[in-house]
């Protein structure tokens, strides 16, 4: 069950990052969470819990955890200017998980 969690994790996470470069795109800017969820553009799964940090107009950070995780803890991601949400993310719009 684990393995198919983080596979949601990782999904939810690639969604955002695809919706917010779709937002950069269209806005030269990108968009606050609160913001997304309020226009219907993104949410994420059921159970997962998404949290932000660093939202800037030049770059977001996130975080997305599941109660049924057990060997990992969380699953991050990050984008433009905002700092990584965990030393395990090298790279701007990598999901990585630790």
């Amino acid at each position: 069950k684990e393995k198919s969690y983080m596979a949601m994790l990782k999904s939810d996470l690639r969604n955002l990052v695809t919706v917010q470069e779709t937002y950069f795109a269209d806005n030269n800017l990108y968009s606050t969470f609160a913001q997304l969820t309020a226009e219907n553009r993104y949410s994420p799964s059921r159970n997962v819990t998404l949290s932000t940090a660093n939202e800037t107009a030049t770059g977001w950070s996130a975080t997305a955890t599941h109660p049924g995780l057990v060997t990992y803890t969380a699953c991050g991601v990050y984008m433009g200017t905002a700092p990584p949400p965990d030393a395990a993310l090298s790279e701007s719009g990598e999901v990585s998980c630790w």
